[in-house]
């Protein structure tokens, strides 16, 4: 049986609660309206979650009390703070969302990459006939006109792949320390082509180097369609604004942003004027396949490419936008430490050979016929070979002493890295390169990404062929 405080006794109810009310961010008469009724119906009650006006979250419960004799004296009311356990639950939350974010794009990735290899080596050999054809054919064909319409579609078809491979994450990346100042200066007028003669592009650099390790074409690829989709939120024109700061993150910081290690970091942010976003589409931007546009204006592959870009190059992107006042993307990349490096000068046409022997080792008819004549249209003498054990008999009983070994990465039987190592033994100092049209998982065990390792990736122009052969064979290594 409780013991009745004496302060408590006879008091009315409005007295007895309204210190717990006092705190409420909800209407305190509301609450003690529904106090009196619990008064009158003398029932214990579990209630709900009260949000104070403090920030703090408190569960309440209240009970009748009775005296010895029967007699009801009023109620008890209990509170107790759950701010922390709330908060750990909402974490618990995000997290649980994340990881199924997570899941469904290596899903998503595992299928892009399986489709992607016997997809590039399909892209491959439309785009390097087209190459071969048109070659032979005067300027003023009418074929040469339809096969430059058809090596366009090869180009949109590569262009979608790899849209399909940087949303997954699974792109093979080639990066470099690069200054993301030097980099929007050289590609703002580019930008301002994207975007249109009726808006104002404004470029704000930081005010010192800042340097940062990623993949040039990449990250100039996100900042066209990030700016791409910043001109279709103008239709009435405004402006485009990206501004490159540096700073460091703190521990807070990465914590709202888990893609973001502690440390010194560069943001890129692209800001725009338009018609901005509601939270419902602000919490889809980034999924694939989700577009605003109209039927057939966009794939949907525009935003979430970026993101996975961004992510893959070890940063991590976010919007903030409400409806009628625009939307602000900011990347966040750590900063690189080193000199940026100096892009080659491009050769006044594709670079050829001077009779040396290149070994092609492919285990696709069609792509493997179609390496050779390219590289034998280049002035170089070929020999094929349709997987690793034939190409170490042609050097073993054949006597074949090729000056470069062109092979593919994965084939039935020997990988190309085994197949190189043996080759290696047998002709020290022989040059490699490797090719494939798998992702950058698929290929990464192989050892083919490593430093100093080189390697080219499918679908590639017989120009992009001939630089790589051109730079390897007068390489000392």
């Amino acid at each position: 049986m409780w013991s009745i405080p004496a302060e408590l006794i006879e008091k009315g109810v409005d007295e007895s609660v309204m210190h717990h009310v006092a705190g409420l961010t909800t209407d305190p008469a509301r609450f003690l309206g529904g106090a009196k009724l619990l008064h009158q119906d003398r029932q214990e009650v579990r209630g709900g979650e009260m949000p104070l006006t403090d920030g703090r979250i408190v569960e309440w419960y209240s009970a009748p009390m009775f005296g010895a004799d029967g007699h009801y004296y009023g109620r008890v009311w209990y509170h107790s703070d759950v701010t922390d356990r709330r908060n750990a639950e909402k974490e618990r939350a995000a997290l649980r969302e994340q990881l199924l974010q997570s899941q469904k794009m290596e899903l998503v990735g595992k299928l892009a990459g399986g489709v992607a290899h016997d997809f590039n080596n399909i892209l491959m050999v439309q785009k390097g006939y087209c190459e071969l054809m048109a070659a032979d054919l005067p300027a003023d064909s009418p074929s040469a006109d339809s096969l430059a319409q058809i090596e366009a579609c090869t180009e949109r078809a590569a262009a979608l792949t790899r849209q399909l491979l940087a949303f997954s994450r699974k792109q093979t990346l080639q990066p470099k320390i690069l200054d993301l100042n030097l980099l929007a200066e050289g590609l703002a007028e580019m930008l301002r082509r994207v975007v249109g003669e009726d808006l104002d592009v404004v470029i704000e650099l930081a005010p010192t180097a800042a340097m940062v390790e990623a993949d040039p074409g990449q990250i100039e690829q996100a900042l066209v369609n990030l700016a791409a989709n910043a001109r279709d939120a103008m239709p009435q024109g405004g402006t485009l604004t990206i501004r490159i700061s540096t700073g460091d993150a703190s521990s807070g910081f990465c914590r709202d942003h888990p893609n973001i290690a502690p440390g010194r970091h560069v943001s890129l942010v692209v800001s725009d004027t338009g018609c901005g976003m509601d939270s419902d589409t602000k919490e889809k931007i980034f999924d694939p396949f989700f577009t605003t546009k109209a039927e057939g204006r966009g794939t949907g592959l525009g935003l979430s490419m970026v993101q996975g870009i961004v992510i893959q190059s070890g940063g991590d992107i976010w919007v903030s936008s409400e409806p009628g006042e625009g939307a602000t993307f900011t990347i966040c990349l750590p900063c690189a430490e080193g000199e940026p490096e100096e892009p080659a000068p491009a050769p006044p046409g594709p670079a050829r050979g001077g009779g040396e022997h290149i070994l092609v080792v492919e285990d696709e008819p069609a792509l493997r016929e179609l390496v050779t004549l390219m590289i034998e249209g280049l002035g170089y003498q070929t020999s094929d070979a349709d997987s690793g054990e034939s190409a170490i008999a042609m050097v073993e009983t054949e006597g074949l002493r090729p000056d470069l070994i062109l092979t593919d990465v994965i084939m039935p039987g020997l990988s190309g890295r085994t197949l190189a190592e043996a080759l290696s033994r047998i002709i020290p100092g022989v040059k490699v390169v490797y090719m494939s049209g798998y992702t950058d998982d698929a290929i990464a065990h192989h050892g083919v990404l490593d430093p100093g390792v080189e390697f080219i990736q499918k679908p590639f122009s017989m120009a992009v062929l001939a630089d790589k052969i051109r730079s390897v064979l007068s390489s000392g290594g």
